[in-house]
């Protein structure tokens, strides 16, 4: 009872962090388009039926939602209410509009002899149809009334307009281009912006979990329970040692790509393999290591890429617990052991943007691997898979009370967001953003109701993949 009561405690709390993501993605639409003073009839988080809502004065509701998958910014507009263009596309038609004035004006005898039988015809219509219709009256009297009752009609029109106006302009739709072109990409912003304070946070609090050089380390028993020996490198054979490499020294770059805190234990290893083999596909028999060592700083050496000689423990049946050697073609001749590096506030301020965009071109590359066929498609989630991953990160972070495992996975999923949101997709922001720059090169829009019908169609296909990746996942 207890474990299922903490995988639900744990379960809310995936969702309570996606659900943070999300509304500041919706925050940067909503207050770039404060800034812009466009007109927002609702600010939405999560989907579905209403649980609390709120009314601001200016007319704006905020909503709570009973589901816990995203949310939105709604913003006025009466696209299929035949919306005018923005006023820039109008300027070509001044000039014609100016000239029929004229033109009105010139004719202005006729015009007024043409109003005056229209008031007439109103009077006439006013008197059949008023209470009054039996009594006698005065033709001049008449004829001033429907003058008043006319212009009152052309009052009342005139102001009516004027509130169509008005309400048009405050459309999304009508506004200009490149305004709304910033409010589409706020939500994209912000979640950079997010990312970016959450690295700065990491980066300064607790520093980066980087490789540290060891040339020994404890075997354990399988159970992990007990230390049944150690491994350790031979020397003479090890490319590290010879170069000069220390025990403890922390590797901050290979090849002269630099190590990133985002990285965990299989992408270190990973990117450090991808980097001695392209050295030795280019004909290089040694590799430049970077490492940072405490009291002395930054110190590069070329290691030489060979085979090392190590010796490890190992249990044999009959025999028990005994040593034995082993080799490590292609090797630097080290082990690799995890340490975390604090490099101070200042490194953190300076770095914390550049790793947030490494980690963007690297979710980039790992979507041209998945749509080449590099990769398969086990290797991502939907939804239901997405908040079972973060909850069994969550349960980890509280269990070994690493609060810095939350946060980088964090700044994971909030940079995941933006490079997902700006994919030229329908029904993503970068597609609405391609959309509206066709319209500001053309100074004409695309058919509003065949835009709609796109962003509708990749709606519907970016939740059927989803689903379908969380069915996937499920059978395999």
């Amino acid at each position: 009872m207890f474990n299922l009561f903490s995988s639900v405690w744990y379960i809310f709390l995936a969702l309570l962090l996606l659900m943070l993501l999300v509304t500041v993605h919706e925050l940067g639409h909503y207050l770039v388009g404060k800034l812009f003073k466009f007109k927002i009839d609702e600010f939405a988080v999560g989907f579905g039926p209403k649980i609390a809502q709120k009314k601001r004065k200016n007319g704006e509701l905020i909503t709570l939602r009973a589901i816990p998958l995203g949310g939105y910014c709604a913003f006025r507009d009466s696209t299929f209410d035949e919306p005018k263009p923005f006023p820039e596309y109008e300027s070509d038609e001044s000039e014609s509009s100016e000239s029929g004035d004229k033109l009105s004006r010139q004719g202005g005898g006729q015009n007024e002899s043409s109003r005056q039988g229209e008031s007439l015809s109103g009077s006439q219509i006013g008197h059949l149809g008023s209470s009054d219709s039996g009594k006698s009256g005065d033709i001049k009297n008449e004829t001033e009334h429907s003058h008043k009752g006319s212009s009152y009609l052309d009052d009342k029109a005139k102001d009516n307009s004027s509130s169509l106006e008005t309400t048009h302009l405050k459309d999304f739709t009508a506004q200009h281009p490149a305004k709304r072109i910033a409010v589409l990409s706020g939500g994209i912003i912000f979640n950079f912006i997010f990312a970016v304070i959450l690295a700065f946070i990491l980066l300064a609090g607790f520093g980066e979990n980087l490789m540290v050089v060891r040339y020994e380390l404890p075997v354990y028993n399988e159970a992990g329970t007990y230390q049944i020996g150690t491994a350790s490198v031979n020397s003479e054979t090890s490319g590290a040692y010879q170069a000069g490499l220390l025990e403890g020294d922390i590797i901050v770059a290979i090849n002269g790509s630099n190590v990133h805190f985002f990285h965990g234990p299989n992408p270190y290893l990973n990117h450090l393999g991808r980097q001695i083999q392209r050295r030795l596909n280019r004909g290089y028999d040694n590799i430049p290591i970077t490492v940072y060592r405490r009291g002395v700083g930054e110190i590069t050496e070329n290691v030489q890429i060979g085979t090392t000689v190590r010796t490890r423990t190992v249990y044999r049946e009959g025999a028990g617990y005994i040593s034995e050697e082993f080799t490590s073609p292609n090797s630097l001749g080290i082990f690799i052991g995890f340490e975390r590096l604090n490099r101070g506030v200042w490194f953190a301020f300076t770095n914390a943007v550049a790793f947030c965009l490494k980690l963007a071109w690297f979710m980039l590359s790992l979507l041209g691997s998945i749509v080449t066929g590099v990769i398969g498609l086990s290797s991502i989630a939907g939804p239901v898979g997405t908040i079972g991953a973060i909850s069994g990160v969550i349960s980890d972070a509280v269990t070994h009370a690493s609060i810095e495992v939350v946060i980088s996975l964090a700044i994971l999923i909030s940079v995941n967001l933006a490079v997902f949101n700006a994919l030229p997709v329908p029904a993503l922001d970068g597609s609405r953003i391609i959309f509206t720059t066709i319209e500001w090169i053309r100074r004409k829009p695309i058919d509003r109701h065949v835009e709609a019908y796109i962003h509708f169609a990749g709606f519907l296909m970016l939740i059927g993949f989803v689903i379908f990746i969380d069915l996937f996942n499920a059978l395999r």
